[in-house]
């Protein structure tokens, strides 16, 4: 994300000092943004498994020896979450940008941030509803990754650029597909993948019932 960031600007405009600055601070708030909304989903989705390593509720349901049963491990964790939605908060408001180009990233961001948590419901509440239409889950795997972790980065680092809101709607639609291939392939490894590789269990999502479209 960062880097798709970073390589819109540079397609958009040489970076001097204060555009380098500035990107790699927005980029650092993304991955920020990222962090809270994997430590959240781990914890909605119970997973035990986060990069080949054990996700953070669960590290801490060991260090505690926390039952099964016991609410700290996810509540601590959601904690940690919403800590990191802070710092991204907070790195973001601290960047140094000129008014019109903070008045833009601001936009974008609020757009961002209210497509994760979208797509985050949707992921959940295709669990609960017969819906399983193949409508329903491009739009799930658009808004709950494929945006953020394409076209937004993308459209940052035109808006840090200074350019055009054309262009920079036209990279923001250039991202859509390969968000959108990211995603797709993430469902087909969280099925097919060997967790020894991917780093995450296999089968979580068919067994939850979430709207993909392998289901």
């Amino acid at each position: 994300r960062p880097a798709l960031l970073w390589w819109a600007l540079r397609a958009c405009a040489l970076p001097d000092g204060d555009r380098a600055r500035a990107a790699l601070r927005v980029g650092a708030a993304v991955e920020l943004l990222q962090t809270c909304a994997l430590v959240h989903d781990d914890v909605m989705d119970s997973s035990r498994l986060r990069r080949g390593r054990p996700a953070l509720h669960v590290s801490l349901a060991v260090q505690y020896g926390a039952s099964s049963t016991d609410p700290f491990p996810g509540a601590a964790a959601v904690l940690a979450g919403d800590l990191a939605l802070a710092w991204a908060e907070d790195t973001l408001a601290e960047t140094e940008l000129p008014d019109p180009v903070r008045r833009r990233v601001r936009a974008v961001w609020r757009v961002m941030r209210a497509e994760m948590v979208a797509g985050q419901y949707l992921d959940l509440h295709g669990q609960v509803t017969a819906d399983r239409s193949a409508l329903l889950a491009l739009r799930t795997a658009r808004l709950k990754s494929a945006q953020y972790s394409a076209s937004r980065p993308l459209e940052l680092g035109a808006v840090l650029a200074g350019a055009d809101p054309g262009l920079t709607r036209r990279l923001a639609e250039a991202g859509a597909p390969a968000g959108l291939a990211f995603q797709l392939r993430d469902d087909l490894l969280g099925v097919f993948g060997d967790p020894s590789r991917t780093g995450k269990p296999a089968g979580d999502d068919i067994r939850e019932g979430k709207p993909t479209l392998l289901v």
